[in-house]
């Protein structure tokens, strides 16, 4: 089993699997017993992908819980690709995929903190971690709120040494100006703040994608403990299955 883009896989042993479905399905075709570790191995592989979601729920403070859904697919939402072939007869390897693919979050989906006078912003992205000031651990600049021209609010940080083109400067001074002086602020004072604004560029502040908190090793250590336990139990069930459908048909 393994997830899309990502080197890690949960292995299990096909033939050693096999030959226990074999010797309960005794009398029936090897097709049967191949049948019937695939419909197991989806089984097991559909649970563990509702456990990556409960443990990475769990794990981080993302406000919008619905995103982890699978019909979210497009934002990123883990969902199960099922294995498929069969195995007695193409020998090729089963393989269930739990795939994720989606963009980086905003740190605003997570726990944050909007900054207050200097305090600086803040966020708490792991559950159990503290709610602390977002800053650059070199420079010690810590990061703020904006709100954008398309009214996004986000959290930004400057970028030391970085300033913003000729034209970006004028558009931030003409929007610095509408902003003073819809607050009813003189001419003096608007064009003295816009002198001496900061024109340093900023960059949002970004956290994990859901595919990037499906990767966490606590999430993932959790998942895997528990598949091998689906398996077993998916496999004594699909064989339950397998028996009852044969049985029946000999009956007719």
């Amino acid at each position: 089993m393994s997830k899309e883009k990502e080197d890690f896989r949960i292995e299990i042993d096909v033939e050693h699997e096999l030959d226990k479905i074999r010797q309960r399905l005794e009398g029936l075709p090897k097709s049967v017993a191949s049948r019937t570790l695939v419909n197991a191995l989806n089984m097991a592989g559909r649970k563990t992908r509702a456990d990556f979601v409960k443990n990475a729920k769990g794990e981080y403070t993302l406000k919008n819980k619905k995103l982890l859904n699978a019909v979210n697919k497009d934002e990123g939402a883990p969902y199960y690709s099922a294995a498929r072939g069969n195995f007695a007869s193409t020998g090729k390897p089963l393989e269930g995929k739990i795939i994720a693919h989606g963009p980086v979050r905003d740190v605003m989906e997570y726990m944050f903190k909007p900054n207050e006078g200097s305090a600086g912003a803040a966020a708490k992205v792991f559950s159990g971690s503290e709610l602390d000031i977002i800053k650059d651990s070199r420079t010690g600049t810590k990061a703020f709120s904006v709100t954008f021209d398309s009214l996004h609010v986000a959290i930004v940080q400057r970028i030391p040494g970085k300033k913003y083109t000729e034209d970006g400067q004028q558009n931030r001074e003409a929007k610095l100006r509408k902003q003073l002086k819809a607050k009813g602020h003189s001419r003096s004072y608007i064009e003295n703040n816009v002198k001496h604004a900061d024109m340093t560029r900023v960059e949002k502040i970004l956290s994990p994608s859901v595919p990037h908190m499906l990767e966490n090793d606590k999430v993932r250590a959790k998942a895997t403990e528990r598949f091998r336990e689906y398996l077993d139990a998916a496999v004594e069930k699909q064989i339950e299955k397998t028996l009852k459908k044969y049985s029946k048909e000999e009956s007719e």
